[in-house]
């Protein structure tokens, strides 16, 4: 059973972070989503899988207040305001969209700055994640002169560094080769454990999905709805070949497959 949904020893409902409730959404006469129900728990990372277009983002983007509801209900701590729902979210799209005249520590600050941080004081800040993100001695480096998984990481960073209790990441590594994305989930893994902050993550990748997230909500092709959640193995902080060979996850990325099968 997914955490949100269990119940404590008084019998009272667990908190909630993220609550989407019969949503449904449409472009036009092109049904996108069909009566999605999801629950992400504090502090957990529930990860969205399903094929390219079957409406990943557009949920992604419902979640964060971006999009107008049609259908159904959205509820951020509680609160279903769309304004609400933008201000307690930090939404990192697939492309990093870093600044290419600003360096990497005004770009990981530029949620600080527009927060009305102090500009040496917010760079600061954005320096000292970047260090803890494996990019010391990056902070004065223009996107440029910077790798794609170095982008990548500048991004998450400045995602983190908006300080809100959720996450929203729509294929933070999709466009990276297998050696680098593989090192990225290793770290992201990491991130949102230390974090602590409540995380939907959009992939199309079943092992990304079981490795970095605690449960994946399996989607049907368009329009979406919600074919089954997986619960993640629990593995050890291991290194990544060690963890993704295990038994358990072997037979939960076997399920997920299953079900994606099944789904289409």
């Amino acid at each position: 059973m997914a955490a949100a949904a269990e119940k404590d020893r008084s019998g009272a409902p667990a908190p909630t972070a993220i609550r989407v409730s019969r949503l449904s959404h449409r472009f036009g006469a092109t049904e996108v989503l069909a009566g999605i129900d999801l629950e992400v728990a504090p502090g957990e990372t529930l990860a969205l899988v399903g094929p390219s277009g079957c409406g990943k983002s557009t949920l992604l983007e419902l979640v964060a207040g971006l999009q107008p509801l049609q259908a159904g209900r959205i509820e951020i701590d509680g609160d279903p305001a769309p304004a609400a729902r933008t201000a307690l979210s930090a939404w990192m799209p697939q492309r990093d969209m870093l600044l290419p005249w600003k360096r990497a520590a005004d770009n990981a600050a530029v949620a600080l700055r527009l927060a009305g941080g102090d500009r040496r004081e917010s760079r600061r800040l954005a320096a000292a994640m970047l260090d803890r993100l494996g990019l010391s001695g990056f902070a004065d480096a223009l996107p440029g002169e910077l790798s794609g998984g170095m982008r990548q990481r500048v991004a998450v960073a400045r995602t983190l560094l908006a300080g809100t209790p959720v996450l929203l990441l729509d294929e933070p590594f999709a466009a990276l080769d297998a050696i680098t994305r593989g090192e990225l989930q290793t770290w992201l893994r990491a991130t949102l454990a230390s974090e602590h902050r409540s995380t939907l993550l959009v992939t199309h990748d079943v092992e990304e999905a079981l490795y970095v997230a605690d449960r994946a909500a399996i989607l049907t092709p368009r329009p979406a709805a919600v074919a089954a959640v997986i619960e993640a193995p629990t593995t050890p902080a291991a290194a990544r070949a060690d963890a993704i060979s295990a038994p358990a996850f072997v037979a939960a990325r076997a399920a997920a497959l299953k079900s994606l099968g099944a789904a289409a």
